[in-house]
Order: C-alpha cells, then structure tokens, then sequence
C-alpha cells in the first residue's frame, strides 16, 4: 500500500511540474516614459516583441521602444508590452503632456546620396534645429544634418525647428536607405482555397517597418503577426485581388523583399520556396499547404528520421544533419511524397552558400 502511495504522490509531482512549465511568465510594465518634442519614449521591456499604445482611448502597434506624436494636442498614453509566449504586461501609468506648436513652416528637404547628409530651408528667427532619427534626436545650428556616423539602416527622418521659446511643426517622413545590406529575396505561392497565415521562415526580424512597392509604410499589424516567427496575415491575403503582392521588411541593415504569388491549388503544396541556402550552424524550415494531407516519404542520401522534425505543416532539418552533410558536398536535395486521393511528389534544394 505505501509503494502504491508513492507512486501516486510521485505522479502527481510530475504532473504539477509539467503544468508548470507550461505556464506563462508575465512581462513588465512600460516605465519612464516620457517625451522631447514630438518623441514619445520608454524603457525596452525584457522579452516584448511589440507594445500596444493607446492615446487617448485610440490604440496603436509598434515593435520599437517610441512612438511619435506630430499632431498639436492633450494627450494621454498608456502603454503595454506584448510578446506571444508571455502574458501581455499591466498597463503603465498614464502618463500625460501637450504638444503646442509656436509656428508652422514647410520644410523642403533635399537628401545628398553622395555626401550622405540632408539640407532644408533655413526658417527666420530658429535657434536650432532637431533632427529626430530613429527614435534619437540630434540637434544643430545650421539647416543641414549629416548621417554618415549613424548606424546602418533604414533611417526614418523629421526635423523641427526650434525657437528661443517654442518650437515649430515637424516637416514631413523621409526615409533613407543608409548602408543597407543585399537584399534578401524570399517567395511563397498561395492558394486562394488557404486559410492559413504564411510564416517568414529562417530569418529573423525585430523592430521592423514594412513598405509597399511603392515605398509607403504599411501598417504592419494589418499584415504581420508578430508570433515566433512573423506571419502574414491569411485575412489580409485572401483580400488580395492581384496575381502578385510584393512588400518590403526592413529591420536593422537588412531589407527583405517578399513576393507572394497566387494559385488556386486544391492539392497539397510547398508554400515557401523549394531552395534555401545554408547557413552553418542552423535549422532550415519548409512550410506546406498540406490541405489535411500528410507526409508519406521525406528521402535523400544520408536522411534518417532523426535528422528533422514534422510540425504540422512545417519541416525543419536540424543543423546536425545539414553541418555533417555538407563537409563534402555543395547541394543537398531531399524528395518528400505528400499522402492524399493523388500522391504529391515534390524536391527540396539546400545549397551550400
């Protein structure tokens, strides 16, 4: 009787551990806030991946630590952390200001590709002028600002002027691509018979803005989830009335241009592209529309079970795998066979970069 009540006992251990692991942590609240002109800032909150900001009782996304308010007004804000796999934080306190503006002016501003510097219009009476840059604020004396020092990547540009009391409006966005890196190219086709959102797979992107074709910001919570990995939007797909949906990803030095082209598939399929390149010491992922199918063969010389892992739809070959394969060769090509009323034979490519 005592070893079938230990036994019990133990059992029950087990499963509290196992819930517990399971539970979310809970992510903490927004502090110092605070705002310089127009720049409404905090400190980063540990693990969030976007934070929710409400102003007065409207409610705005952003995966950056700032937030910029350019409109004259009162205005209250609270603000709460977000991340996926955490419990949303308390709210902030609110924190409250006015933005008033002395005077409005029009700016014209030039950008100078070769000296990697902007200029304006000179404004009657200013002290200064703040350059508000990515969440910083450099000030000068003169109507003109040069970037070259600052760190690669998509600047997002304003300037203000500044009077011995009182400032003026701010000129409109520029963005300028400063130093980018090669632009990385990622292609997916979709079925118009999908539901599913699509994951941006074996790349990692943080604080990002988002452009369309035409280099206008898209509002990224209309299109993007920021889940562990970001996903687009299904909803905002299935809107899509072109044959091809091109957007633009920018984070850090990295611009990503993403084309998206539609089907009208009933059987299953491979969703992202059937090449990746290899990138030494990590994962490589496939997503499929597998249409409630599922995978019958995965075979490639040298492939055992072991080597990857089936997630639904998604398959990720371990780096293990791909660092002992490609010791001696260039290119790994691996044949999978979905199952279903007709068998779907397909070839996935990983070439050594």
């Amino acid at each position: 009787m005592k070893k079938v009540l230990l036994l019990l006992i133990m059992l029950v251990l087990i499963g509290c551990k196992k819930n517990d692991d399971n539970i979310k942590e809970t992510l903490e609240s927004p502090v110092n806030i605070t705002h310089v002109g127009s720049l409404l800032s905090w400190d980063k909150v540990e693990n969030a991946t976007k934070y929710q900001v409400t102003i007065n009782e409207n409610t705005y996304y952003t995966s950056f630590n700032y937030y910029e308010i350019v409109e004259e007004g009162s205005y209250e804000v609270v603000i709460i952390a977000m991340n996926p796999n955490y419990h949303d934080s308390l709210p902030s306190e609110k924190y409250s200001f006015v933005i008033d503006y002395m005077n409005e002016f029009t700016f014209d501003l030039v950008i100078d590709k070769e000296t990697q510097s902007i200029s304006w219009n000179d404004i009657d009476e200013v002290s200064s002028y703040k350059v508000y840059i990515n969440g910083n604020i450099y000030e000068t004396i003169v109507p003109e600002f040069s970037y070259s020092n600052l760190t690669n990547g998509l600047l997002h540009i304003r300037v203000q002027g500044i009077y011995p009391l009182g400032e003026t409006n701010l000129s409109n966005d520029i963005y300028i691509e400063h130093n980018i890196g090669d632009e990385v190219i990622i292609n997916y086709q979709y079925s118009r018979n999908s539901s599913k959102n699509l994951l941006i797979l074996n790349n990692t992107f943080s604080q990002y803005l988002i452009f369309d074709e035409d280099n206008r910001v898209i509002n990224s919570e209309l299109l993007i989830e920021a889940n562990e990995n970001l996903e687009i939007k299904s909803d905002y797909l299935l809107g899509i009335t072109d044959s091809k949906f091109t957007f633009y990803i920018y984070s850090g030095n990295v611009k990503a241009k993403v084309t998206i082209t539609f089907n009208n598939k009933t059987t299953p399929y491979i969703i992202s592209g059937s090449t990746s390149i290899y990138k030494q010491d990590e994962d490589i992922s496939f997503q499929f529309e597998l249409f409630d199918e599922s995978f019958k063969q995965l075979s490639s010389n040298g492939l055992k079970t072991s080597d990857y892992v089936i997630d639904n739809d998604v398959i990720t070959f371990k780096s293990s795998f791909l660092n002992s394969e490609f010791e001696n060769k260039d290119l790994i090509q691996i044949t999978y066979v979905i199952d279903g009323d007709d068998l779907v034979v397909g070839l996935i490519s990983i070439y050594k970069q």
